[in-house]
């Protein structure tokens, strides 16, 4: 069983993770952006979840439009 904070950081991560692969067209080659979570549990600001980029919003339009 896991701790829920840590699996509040694990989903963020994947979150972070899905935005970087629709930026990079479905592709591997990126880096996850770092979002302080340390720091931001530390202030009790540390979200529940993570918004889609509005750009990785705008391209998946476009694939679904194509």
């Amino acid at each position: 069983m896991y701790d829920a904070s840590l699996l509040n950081r694990i989903w963020l991560t994947h979150q972070s993770v899905l935005d970087e692969i629709i930026l990079n067209d479905g592709g591997n080659d990126y880096n996850i952006a770092h979002i302080n979570k340390d720091r931001l549990e530390r202030m009790g600001k540390l979200p529940e979840s993570l918004l889609v980029s509005d750009r990785a919003i705008e391209l998946a339009r476009r694939v679904r439009d194509f």
